[in-house]
């Protein structure tokens, strides 16, 4: 402070010039510079390419800040060849962020894929086609799945080939799932074409209106046990399945007499599927008596409908 007292006027005009002068001789910001700075920004701000591209990312961050500062020192060839790193950094930090999020996602879609196990009639059954068209959408999402793995593929072809290699073999396990449930969809319809089958929050529901019983009886009519047969044989090939079997009655009879009754009758239809041993899967009996109703009481057909037992597979 006290050299600058000692400045005569005009030699503190000329020092502030210099300084000024000095300022201006600072190059403007590159704007290609400014894009990058941008583009890391972004590149942070996507979970899987901050995560699973970290260390390209700390590169990037590296040579763009090399490449301001010899952008501000005037060296145009050092400037340009930082800028070609950071750009092959943030690629690569893409690429492997891309791989990552591929997974995930293919990995999710397989679980949702391999929960579908509900199949029905094409034309009978508008509640199993509602949970097709649930499929189908899932589907749809495999597709978007398998273009973004696509996209990943040729962009990583490009910068790297061993990248490309893996996001390949993640579209071929996207595919692979969605046919495998395709067939096992095809193959329920195929098995249990012969029942009924409604989706409740249960799961897929047979209802056999033809396994019925007399008033107050839990003895299985003439006949009803053969109508089980393609049930026996789908549990056999499928013994994970487990079989939840809930007992109706009409409203003859008190409530108490009536949920023993219907349990009762959930336990007849179990000893009939149960008859072979080859039958292993978890079966669980209910009996809900006259409380859940399909048809009026009112009639004897409708009494006789509501005389019934329902079969979900879960």
């Amino acid at each position: 402070m006290n050299s600058l007292r000692k400045l005569t006027a005009p030699a503190f005009i000329a020092a502030l010039a210099i300084a000024f002068s000095g300022c201006a001789s600072m190059p403007a910001e590159n704007p290609r510079l400014a894009q990058l700075d941008d583009k890391l920004k972004t590149a942070y701000g996507d979970k899987y390419v901050a995560e699973y591209g970290q260390g390209d990312l700390t590169k990037a961050g590296a040579s763009l800040a090399a490449a301001r500062v010899a952008w501000r020192a005037g060296r145009e060839d050092e400037t340009q060849h930082e800028i070609a790193m950071t750009e092959n950094h943030l690629v690569l930090g893409g690429i492997h962020g891309e791989q990552e999020r591929v997974k995930a996602e293919t990995i999710a879609l397989k679980d949702r894929l391999d929960q579908i196990r509900l199949a029905s009639r094409d034309a009978a059954l508008r509640d199993a086609n509602e949970k097709v068209e649930i499929y189908k959408s899932d589907a749809v999402i495999a597709s978007a799945a398998i273009q973004n793995a696509q996209a990943a593929a040729q962009t990583a072809e490009d910068k790297n080939r061993v990248d490309a290699v893996v996001a390949t073999a993640a579209i071929q396990n996207a595919q692979a799932a969605t046919q495998s449930a395709e067939d096992k969809i095809a193959a329920m319809k195929l098995q249990l074409s012969v029942y009924d089958l409604k989706v409740t929050a249960l799961g897929a529901t047979l209802v056999l209106h033809d396994v019925m019983f007399d008033t107050d009886s839990a003895q299985l009519r003439s006949g009803s046990v053969d109508r089980l047969e393609p049930l026996i044989s789908y549990l056999r090939a499928a013994p994970g399945t487990t079989v939840r079997i809930e007992g109706h009655t009409d409203d003859t009879g008190s409530v108490q007499h009536n949920n023993e009754l219907s349990l009762d009758r959930a336990n007849a239809v179990k000893r009939a599927l149960m008859v072979s041993s080859t039958v292993t899967n978890t079966i669980d009996t209910f009996g809900s008596g006259q409380s859940k109703p399909i048809a009026t009481n009112a009639t004897a057909s409708g009494r006789e409908q509501n005389r019934r037992v329902e079969i979900t597979l879960q």
